[in-house]
């Protein structure tokens, strides 16, 4: 049970069976009776997944949305990148470190039927990057700033919030830590 948790917060990493288990998101105060959201959410043996909640309770369109990221070791000398879009009503997003486009057209969660899960990685020598979302026009949407990406080290960015008013979250772990 996670409790307290505030937009746009993340919980840390935690160890669980693999099975299927159920969500629900209650406003703070309130009881799972009050749930403004719940659903069935699978974890597999071995994976590194991230859950997360996209959408807003505003227009209804909350969901849970689940990420299964990619924690084997890149390359020598190499980081990897990666970028949730889930800010809804965005455009579609590109990843731009250096003025180079890591990822492009990377659309929010369900935007295209069946596909599109608004999640995507890259492997990238390591090294200092300044670090951009941009539309898919150019235009910047959120400035992560400059990074310094480490070997063997995974940097997870949510674009979060809503499209008037976009923010970032960062995490950065390495590798090794989540190794069994």
């Amino acid at each position: 049970e996670i409790q307290g948790m505030v937009f746009p917060e993340l919980t840390d990493w935690k160890q669980m069976d693999a099975g299927i288990y159920e969500i629900a998101i209650a406003p703070a105060g309130t009881s799972l009776d009050d749930a403004i959201l719940t659903s069935k959410v699978g974890l597999k043996a071995g994976a590194v997944m991230t859950v997360a909640v996209v959408g807003t309770a505003e227009q209804d369109t909350l969901a849970v949305q689940v990420i299964e990221e990619d924690y084997s070791k890149p390359g020598p000398g190499e980081a990897r990148l990666s970028l949730f879009h889930a800010v809804p009503t965005a455009p579609m997003v590109n990843v731009v470190a250096n003025d180079l486009t890591l990822i492009q057209g990377l659309a929010y969660p369900g935007f295209f039927e069946g596909e599109g899960d608004g999640f995507a990685t890259v492997d990238i020598v390591a090294g200092d990057y300044a670090i951009q979302i941009t539309s898919d026009d150019g235009v910047e949407l959120v400035d992560v700033g400059t990074i310094k990406l480490g070997p063997d080290r995974n940097y997870f960015i949510a674009a979060v919030g809503v499209v008037n008013n976009p923010q970032f979250v960062l995490v950065r772990t390495d590798i090794a830590e989540l190794a069994p």
